[in-house]
C-alpha cells in the first residue's frame, strides 16, 4: 500500500509517518509533500492507494487540491486530516467526494482507515 501524506507541518508529517509505520508493518511507501500544488502533481506520478490531506496548505489549499485530484482521478481515495471540525469544511469535503474526514486530535482513526483499506 502506498500513501501520499500532505501537510505543511514537517513535524506532523514525521509524527504521522512514524505512527503509521509502527502500526502497519507492510506499508510499501509513504510519500510526503507540503503544499497542495505539489500534491496534485505527485498524485499523478505515484497514484497512491490513499492520500492523507490537510486543509491548510500553501499555494493550493487541501480542498482545492483534492477537487483537482478527484476531477482527474475519480477513484482516488482521499482522507482529509485536519484540525478543523467545522461543518463548512465537512460539507465542502463531501461535495468534492472525499472518502473520510478525520480530525488531527483523533489520529487513531487514520490508522484504522488504512488497516480497513488493506483488508479490502
Amino acid at each position: 500500500m502506498t500513501i501520499l501524506l500532505v501537510d505543511n507541518n514537517r513535524k506532523f508529517r514525521t509524527f504521522i509517518k512514524k505512527m503509521l509505520l509502527a502500526s502497519i508493518s507492510d506499508l510499501e511507501n509513504i510519500y510526503e509533500c507540503d503544499d497542495g500544488k505539489d500534491a496534485v502533481s505527485m498524485y499523478g506520478k505515484i497514484k497512491p492507494d490513499w492520500v492523507l490531506m490537510d486543509i491548510e496548505l500553501p499555494n493550493i489549499d487541501g480542498l482545492e487540491a483534492s477537487r483537482r485530484i478527484k476531477k482527474e482521478f475519480p477513484d482516488a481515495k482521499i482522507a482529509i486530516v485536519s484540525q478543523y471540525n467545522d461543518t463548512q469544511y465537512r460539507e465542502a469535503a463531501k461535495l468534492i467526494g472525499i472518502n473520510e474526514y478525520i480530525q488531527k486530535d483523533n489520529l487513531n482513526e487514520t490508522i484504522k482507515l488504512i488497516k480497513r483499506a488493506k483488508l479490502n
